[in-house]
């Protein structure tokens, strides 16, 4: 395989394939679940584009549901994803001739599945990185709003919540 066809934002989002699958079916239970919970479509889509943690939007979803405060939820937040500092350091020597402003791209839209299909691979192009991250980052926000748009139609959406284990 040459660099250039294995390092390019095609292979990148290629290779997030498995994860784009598993994203599907708990982007639609997060999203279902985030409007049973009142959230608006506007709501579910920012939440799932700017927080962009399923396992923390389960949690923002419960909290906001019994009127948890504000401080309470930005902390529980953090805490479940303090984690993603651990993974961005274990990815960092792959990306050592990346530029710290794409480093830091990359690294905002990191996620435990995306870690997983990057780690191990040795030195990552950020063009191939974008194509996993964004594969995979596209199909959360419209499985988290197709969520949304059908969970009228599923009744009861707390038996969803055996998507998150």
């Amino acid at each position: 395989m040459t660099t250039s066809t294995t390092h390019t934002f095609v292979s990148g989002a290629r290779a997030g394939l498995p994860v784009v699958l598993g994203y599907l079916g708990i982007g639609l239970a997060a999203g279902a679940v985030e409007r049973a919970a009142g959230l608006s479509y506007a709501e579910v889509l920012l939440i799932s584009t700017v927080l962009y943690a399923g396992s923390a939007q389960f949690v923002v979803t419960s909290m906001l549901s019994l009127a948890s405060p504000a401080a309470a939820i930005v902390l529980t937040v953090f805490f479940l994803n303090l984690r993603h500092l651990l993974l961005s350091a274990a990815l960092a020597p792959a990306l050592r001739h990346v530029p710290a402003w794409k480093n830091a791209l990359i690294g905002l839209q990191l996620t435990d599945e995306t870690f997983v299909v990057a780690a191990g691979r040795g030195p990552l192009a950020p063009a191939w990185m974008a194509g996993l991250n964004l594969a995979a980052w596209t199909t959360w926000a419209l499985a988290n709003l197709a969520g949304a748009a059908l969970s009228g139609t599923l009744g009861d959406t707390r038996v969803l919540g055996f998507a998150l284990p």
